[in-house]
Order: C-alpha cells, then sequence, then structure tokens
C-alpha cells in the first residue's frame, strides 16, 4: 500500500473510537487499532505522531475492557510524547495512566500520575484538562470517604466544563457530585444533582451514563429508605445498561437481589 493510502488507514481507525465506545464494540476497537498500528511499520512519515494518537485511543478500549495492557500502552504513549518534547500530549498520557491506575484500585499510583497531569495542564494553561483531572482526584476521595475534598474537586471541574463548554464532562462531574453528596447523607441534593446529570446526558445522547444516573439514584433512594422507588430506578437502569453495558445490568441486578 502507498504512504497517503496507509495515512488514511489510520486516520479512518483514529477517527471511529468515540462510535466504537459509545456502541462498546471494544472487540473491533482493539482489532482494528492493531491493524493500524501494524500497518505504520510500513510507512516512515509521521509514524511516531500516529502512533500516539492510535496507541493512545487503543489503551482507552483497552482500559474499558480491564486488561492489564493498558497501563503498557499509555506507558508507551508517555515515552513517546517525551521524545517528541509535546508537553500537552505527555500530560495526556499522564492523566491516562492515572485513570488507569485508579480503575485498577492502585490508588497512590493514581495520585502521582495524576497530580503530575494536574500540575503539568496548569502550567500549560489547560483549564479543561485540569477540570477533567479533577474529577478523577475526586474520585480518589471519594473512594476514601473524604466527601467534603471530593465534593470540592466536583463542583470546581463542573464550573469549569460549563463555561469551556463541555456539556457531556460537565455532567460527569455534576454525576459524581450527586454521589458524594449521597455518602454525605444530603439525599435531596444528591437526587436533584443526580436527575439534573441524568437529563443532561439524554441531551448529550451518553447512554450510559443515563443508565449510571439511575443506578445511583436508586442508591439515593435506598439510603432514603424509599425501597419501592430505588426498585423502580434500579429496573430503568438496567433496560438501559442492557443496551450499551452488560457487567452494568449484572451489577444493578445485584443491588436488587440484595434488596430481596
Amino acid at each position: 500500500m502507498e504512504a497517503d493510502g496507509l495515512a488514511y488507514v489510520w486516520r479512518i481507525v483514529y477517527s471511529m473510537w468515540p462510535w466504537w465506545r459509545s456502541e462498546s464494540r471494544h472487540a473491533e476497537w482493539i482489532e482494528l487499532h492493531n491493524l493500524a498500528l501494524e500497518s505504520l511499520r510500513l510507512d516512515r512519515s509521521g509514524t511516531e505522531l500516529a502512533e500516539m494518537h492510535l496507541l493512545t485511543t487503543l489503551g482507552l478500549a483497552l482500559r474499558d475492557t480491564g486488561s492489564p495492557q493498558a497501563l503498557r500502552t499509555f506507558h508507551r504513549v508517555l515515552n513517546l510524547a517525551r521524545q517528541a518534547e509535546d508537553p500537552h500530549a505527555e500530560a495526556q498520557a499522564l492523566h491516562e495512566l492515572g485513570a488507569t491506575h485508579l480503575q485498577m484500585g492502585h490508588a497512590s499510583q493514581a495520585v502521582m500520575f495524576l497530580t503530575r497531569a494536574r500540575r503539568a495542564r496548569t502550567r500549560l494553561g489547560y483549564e479543561r484538562g485540569v477540570a477533567l483531572t479533577d474529577i478523577l482526584l475526586g474520585q480518589e476521595v471519594l473512594a476514601r470517604a473524604h466527601v467534603r475534598p471530593a465534593l470540592g474537586r466536583f463542583e470546581a471541574a463542573r464550573a469549569v466544563l460549563l463555561a469551556v463548554p463541555d456539556a457531556h464532562d460537565a455532567a460527569r462531574a455534576l454525576a459524581w457530585k450527586g454521589l458524594a453528596l449521597i455518602q454525605a447523607r444530603n439525599i435531596p441534593a444528591a437526587e436533584a444533582a443526580l436527575d439534573t446529570a441524568r437529563l443532561e446526558f439524554l441531551a448529550v445522547q451518553a447512554p450510559r451514563w443515563v443508565a449510571q444516573t439511575l443506578e445511583w439514584l436508586g442508591q439515593a433512594a435506598e439510603a432514603g429508605d424509599r425501597p419501592d422507588d430505588a426498585r423502580a430506578f434500579y429496573d430503568q437502569a438496567i433496560d438501559g445498561y442492557l443496551l450499551v453495558d452488560a457487567a452494568g445490568a449484572d451489577r444493578v441486578r445485584g443491588h436488587l437481589a440484595r434488596m430481596s
């Protein structure tokens, strides 16, 4: 294949990752990214930039599936970014490494990478990136039941993301704030935040997050001693997850089984 054709291959594959993620088509996402990366070995023009792009989105797919290869992939991106002296790509790689460690339950490593990412993004004046990293740092402190600092992270992130504007990630910050408010036992405020986030996710067509907010609304109703409402929210969450996330549906079935 000619070099121009190879350039089109990786760009087409790279452009499709948001659709694969929204449709939970991870097998195709990973397979075609690996094929595109293989094709780059035949093309010596612009290979490092293309490889960084493809490895970043491949890493997202691997992380979504729980593969430990995600860490190796993002470390490769970090090395490429440093070789290219690209501070924005380096900050992104640090963020993704932090996110991956957070998902894997490696709290100390997650905080280390996320703090470095936040510092780098602050130096670059990348306010949206700082806000995205703050959502993850908020999740980490919330996991340790430190509700007040978590709320501060989520509120600050939402303010920035509304101003950008970034409707999807602003809704994510609000949804996490809702979960933190459940832990704070402020159930009315939690439900208000989660229902607003649900509507915002509906507006941006984010079905997995609609299901997630319904699941957390169920948890809020449980915490508020309203089991019938909780079951209704969980049933709606299952219906939503069935379209995009089978593991999510199974998790919510577990909530219902625990209540019976």
